[in-house]
């Protein structure tokens, strides 16, 4: 795909989302990279024409259309939030983060999945806590206005239960993805990079316990992986969809969902394109990492 007339590729980012009380911990590492990532998102030139976000809380619900996996895709203009989250203060169910979804945006991403690998299928679903969480801390004011970028949200595939499968196809999401960045949309990917909720759980109970050992190692090959030195290549992304079959790999991720969106941010970049790490973070049954590709 051609870069469209006076646009610049877009970057790729990939955010650890973590959960809403984040959103109010302006005192927390990831806090502070959102709100950095919005003020170096802000100073872009050119500007990014769109931002596509895809997140570890939305997983298709559709089936194959024939030999094509389908890649739901939000077709609210409106872009409506989903307040996927249980029993939390009244006031998060209150937070607004105004953007919009223009029917071209929307359009545009269907038409080009269905010349993919995968099948598109136009939703209406508004973004869910993965996305619009990090981008309220980053964007306070949303993406109306002066901050004026349109968003749209599209799915995971359809889980198949098999975590190797899975990661490919994740990667292959962001390989049929990638194009669009040439038309200025940046690709942008919420997860987490360890999501052991059972365990942070036990420690929001207040129950005696050890912070784990396995995440540190997971997490650095993870980077090692994500962002390696010499840039990406089919080796490295083969090397990131094998962190699946690593002892420590279930353990870190119970289930998939929150390991997928890295491996959609890691094929939507080149061959020998170089990403950078921001914030790595080692909670125990939470890992944090932020990472950029093609920025400044």
């Amino acid at each position: 795909m051609a870069v469209t007339s006076g646009v610049q590729r877009a970057p790729v980012l990939f955010m650890s989302h973590g959960g809403p009380p984040t959103l109010f911990d302006s005192s927390h590492p990831a806090h502070k990279s959102w709100v950095k990532t919005g003020s170096d998102l802000s100073k872009l030139q050119p500007r990014p024409r769109a931002i596509l976000a895809i997140s570890a809380h939305w997983e298709s619900e559709a089936r194959s259309s024939g030999d094509k996996p389908t890649i739901q895709v939000n077709s609210d203009a409106a872009n409506s939030l989903i307040y996927d989250f249980y029993n939390f203060p009244a006031h998060y169910y209150e937070q607004k983060f105004p953007s919009s979804n223009p029917s071209w945006l929307s359009d545009l991403v269907l038409k080009h999945l269905n010349t993919t690998s995968f099948a598109g299928e136009g939703v209406s679903r508004g973004p869910d806590h993965g996305v619009w969480v990090p981008m309220l801390a980053a964007f306070p004011k949303g993406l109306t206005g002066s901050n004026d970028i349109p968003l749209v949200q599209v799915s995971l595939p359809r889980p198949t239960g098999n975590s190797l499968k899975d990661a490919q196809q994740a990667l292959q999401l962001g390989e049929a993805l990638r194009p669009l960045r040439e038309q200025g949309i940046l690709i942008f990917a919420g997860g987490q990079a360890v999501h052991n909720l059972g365990g942070f759980r036990l420690v929001r109970s207040g129950q005696p316990y050890e912070k784990p050992t396995y995440a540190a190692g997971f997490l650095q090959a993870l980077s090692d992986a994500i962002v390696p030195a010499s840039g990406t290549d089919n080796a490295a992304k083969e090397r990131a969809v094998q962190l699946t079959q690593r002892r420590e790999y279930k353990l870190c991720h119970p289930t998939d969902e929150h390991f997928l969106p890295h491996l959609v941010a890691l094929g939507a970049t080149y061959d020998g394109e170089k990403g950078t790490e921001s914030l790595r973070l080692d909670e125990g049954f939470l890992g944090w990492t932020m990472y950029r590709w093609s920025w400044p």
